[in-house]
C-alpha cells in the first residue's frame, strides 16, 4: 500500500512550543516514510518583529549573523528533539520574512502533502484568550494553505 503522505513540512520556531509539532512530524515522517522539510522562518523586519526578550540583542545584529544564529539554534534543537526517529529523512530550510507566508510559499515549493506547525502563540498568552483555538501564524497557515495543517 502506498502511502499518500510523502512531503511533510513542519514549521518551527526553535522554542518549546515547536517540539511537540516537530516530534509528531517526526513519527508521521517515520510512519509513512516521508521526507521532513524541517522550516525555520527568521522575521527580519524589525517593526514587523513581536517584542520579546532577544529583541535588544537581535536588533543590533546584522541579518547574516541572525540567520547563521537560526542556523544554529535550529541545528540544536533538531539534535535535542531527534529521539523518536534518529533515521528520519530531513531537510532543513531556512528562510526570512513573514513566518506565515514563507511556510505556505514553501509548502508549495517543496509540494508538501501536509504542514505540521505548532498550535500555540509564542506570547506565553494561552492560545484560547488570544485566537481561540491556536495562534496567529498557525490560523493564518490553516487558513490559506493548499494542503492540510
Amino acid at each position: 500500500m502506498s502511502s499518500f503522505l510523502k512531503k511533510i513540512l513542519v514549521a518551527t520556531h526553535n522554542k518549546k512550543t515547536s517540539k511537540d509539532a516537530f516530534k509528531y512530524a517526526l513519527r508521521l515522517g517515520q510512519k509513512h516514510d516521508a521526507v521532513i522539510y524541517v522550516l525555520h522562518v527568521v522575521d527580519i523586519g524589525f517593526f514587523e518583529q513581536e517584542v520579546r526578550y532577544d529583541l535588544v540583542d537581535s536588533f543590533f545584529m546584522t541579518e547574516k549573523q541572525r540567520m547563521d544564529k537560526a542556523k544554529e539554534e535550529t541545528e540544536a534543537f533538531i539534535a535535542d528533539n531527534m529521539e523518536p526517529a534518529r533515521d528520519a529523512k530531513l531537510e532543513v530550510i531556512l528562510k526570512k520574512g513573514k513566518p506565515f507566508v514563507r511556510i505556505i510559499k514553501t509548502a508549495k515549493e517543496k509540494d508538501a502533502d501536509i504542514i505540521v506547525i505548532g498550535a500555540h502563540s509564542r506570547h506565553g498568552i494561552p492560545h484560547s484568550i488570544t485566537h481561540g483555538f491556536m495562534g496567529s501564524v498557525a490560523e493564518k497557515v490553516f487558513r490559506k494553505s493548499h494542503c492540510p495543517v
